[in-house]
């Protein structure tokens, strides 16, 4: 991770890789839904705490230390994080 957040996107390129970024999160999700419907526990727990880990890190890393501290209102309205007040 480098000192500056944003990984110097501009704000418009920001928004677009967050919105895609956001997606992914949506899909990883989903994967996480269709293994637990589908397969027995022990196969779908390490497989769940390794998707867990990888949002984990896309949403501290790279989502709120690279892109929510450098643009604000990129974090989604209602997110925990959120620093501003709700308008």
């Amino acid at each position: 991770m480098t000192d500056t957040p944003g990984y110097r996107f501009s704000e418009q390129q920001a928004a677009q890789i967050v919105n895609r970024l956001h997606q992914c999160v949506e899909l990883l999700n989903e994967t996480v839904g269709i293994a637990q419907a589908e397969c027995p526990e022990d196969v779908v727990r390490p497989y769940k705490l390794k998707i867990a880990e990888i949002m984990a890190d896309l949403g501290w890393e790279v989502l709120e230390q690279g892109f929510y501290k450098k643009y604000p209102r990129l974090r989604p309205k209602g997110s925990a994080l959120r620093t501003d007040p709700p308008s």
